[in-house]
This record gives C-alpha cells, sequence and structure tokens, in this order.
C-alpha cells in the first residue's frame, strides 16, 4: 500500500528524536510530527520567535529554546509546556541539548556561559569562558562525549575574528574539559561521529574546506577540495561513521582527492539538517542542496 504524503509546514530547522519517529520541525510554530504513523501530532507557540529545539533521549520530553535564550520543555505530543525556566537573562546562545538519563539541559550562550540545568527548574552548573561566544554544544549518539564549540572575541583593533577553538568534555561535566583542541580559522558548522571518536567542522569564508579529525589530538584525517564561500548557518549532520551530511546557502557539493561527494537532487534547506537515526533518512529546510563527504579508509 502506498503511504499518504507528510506534507510538512516551512520550517528554519528540524530535530528529530533518537528512535527516529518523531520529528520536530522550527517555524512560527513548534511543529511536532509522528514519522512512522505520517501524521501531525502537535502544534505550539510556547513562546515567540522560537530557534533550537531537542527530544529527550526517550523521546517523551521535547526542549525549545527562542533567540532570546529563553528555554522551554514541552509534551511533544499533546505541545502543552511542561516547565518553563522564564530564563531570558542567559541571553542568546546555541542549541539545547539533553543529558545521557533526559535529567538534565545543556546549552551555551553568547556571554560564554556553558549552563547545565535540571529539567525540574533547580540550579546546575554554569561553567564561564569570557574570552567568547558559545557557538555550538553537540554530543555523540550515547550522549557521553561533548564538543563545545567557542568564538572567541575579536581583540583591540584587529578587523577579523580570532580563530575558533572546541572543548571535549565527559559527561557528567566536571570543572574542566578533557582537553582543547584549537582551530585554524572560524568555525560554525561542527558535528561528532556517532562514536564519539571523530568531528567534522567546516572552516574558512572565501576559502571554505571541510574536515574530519580525530577528537583524541585534534589531527585532521580527511578534508575536501576548496568549496567556495561559505555562509553562518551551514550545518552537518553524520550518518553512521563513514558518511557526513553537509547543507550550505550554496550547494555546493564537497568532493576531493581524499573524499568522495554526492549531490541531491531534492532541494533543501536554509542551512538546517538533521537525520532520522534509525532509516538514516535526512530532513532538510525547502529552497538549498545537500552534500555528503564521505570519509576515506
Amino acid at each position: 500500500m502506498k503511504q499518504a504524503r507528510l506534507n510538512l509546514p516551512p520550517a528554519s530547522g528540524f530535530s528529530c528524536s533518537d528512535d527516529g519517529r518523531l520529528l520536530a520541525g522550527i517555524g512560527r510554530r513548534v511543529i511536532v510530527v509522528d514519522l512512522a504513523a505520517r501524521r501531525r501530532l502537535s502544534s505550539s507557540l510556547p513562546f515567540s520567535h522560537p530557534c533550537h529545539t531537542s527530544f529527550s533521549p526517550d523521546g517523551s520530553k521535547l526542549a525549545v529554546k527562542s533567540t532570546s535564550g529563553r528555554i522551554a520543555i514541552i509534551d511533544p505530543v499533546s505541545g502543552e509546556i511542561a516547565h518553563d525556566f522564564e530564563n531570558d537573562s542567559d541571553g542568546e546562545g546555541c542549541a539545547v541539548r539533553f543529558s545521557p538519563d533526559g535529567r538534565e539541559l545543556v546549552d551555551g550562550s553568547w556571554c560564554g556561559d556553558l549552563i547545565v540545568r535540571s529539567t525540574s527548574g533547580h540550579a546546575g552548573k554554569r561553567l564561564s569562558f569570557p574570552d567568547g561566544l558559545i557557538t555550538d554544544v553537540v554530543h555523540d549518539l550515547s550522549r557521553t562525549v561533548w564538543l563545545v564549540l567557542h568564538q572567541p572575541r575579536v581583540v583591540g583593533d584587529a578587523d577579523e575574528l580570532p580563530p575558533s577553538y572546541v572543548t571535549i568534555w565527559h559527561w557528567p561535566f566536571s570543572g574542566a574539559p578533557v582537553r582543547r583542541i584549537n582551530l585554524k580559522s572560524v568555525v560554525d558548522a561542527i558535528c561528532l561521529s556517532p562514536d564519539g571518536n571523530l568531528m567534522a567542522f567546516v572552516e574558512g569564508f572565501e576559502e571554505s574546506r571541510a574536515h574530519i579529525a580525530r577528537v583524541a589530538d585534534g589531527q585532521i584525517i580527511a578534508s575536501s577540495e576548496l568549496i567556495g564561500r561559505r555562509f553562518l548557518g551551514s550545518k552537518l549532520a553524520w550518518k553512521q561513521r563513514r558518511q557526513l551530511h553537509r547543507c550550505d546557502d550554496q550547494g555546493r557539493p564537497i568532493s576531493g582527492d581524499r573524499c568522495r561527494s554526492a549531490r541531491c537532487k531534492q532541494s533543501v534547506g536554509s542551512g538546517e539538517i538533521t537525520l532520522q537515526p534509525v532509516r538514516a533518512r535526512l530532513a532538510v529546510s525547502p529552497g538549498q542542496q545537500v552534500a555528503c563527504l564521505r570519509r576515506c579508509q
């Protein structure tokens, strides 16, 4: 029997539950659909300007973050608010993620604070990095290995941003990271492989490249050729161990002597991309292209 078509509303970003069953899309509202049943579950607006979503490991909770930094936890089925942190004072920041047991949330602010808070609202840890912004927080499939992307601020009369750096953490977060890896340029698109052993990132603006590096020492083991100008907001998503999907504002394919690429015919989104973990299907916003970077043997 032919499956019913599942129409998604326009969205600037997506997130998928760990079991691949639920998909959340962010537009003017937060839309949650059941991919297995191919039907919409809820449409909610916990606050204005939602910009990030993340499912708990069991899929029973959905964290939503706004452009002002405010975070709420909603029921993905009903769309009702389970808890509103009313934390606008934290300011703008990056995506929010659940801990392995789903009892805590981790997010970063553009003030340089890495925040771990209880889903019940109790105060948690606040680790400060006053040298710059925290632009992303990502984890491996088990949520054991975490990577925090930092962007130092411009110092003095300099015209360009300093190079980014990443800190590697193991759950639960302690007072200091496991290691720091300095990058050579500005990075805003980064992700971890499912096993937490590799990280991928897009580096540079006018002459950008995609790289795959070891988390253990930061050593780059695969790189693409020049892929032209990169735009802020490009995203990466890892499929299994050897496939990396990238989408940017130009839809440029990634290729090179050490990497193979495949370009999707489907027009996709505004830099946002996510993977359905079970069947590894891509969910992307409309209007751009996807490139696939395969790690060499």
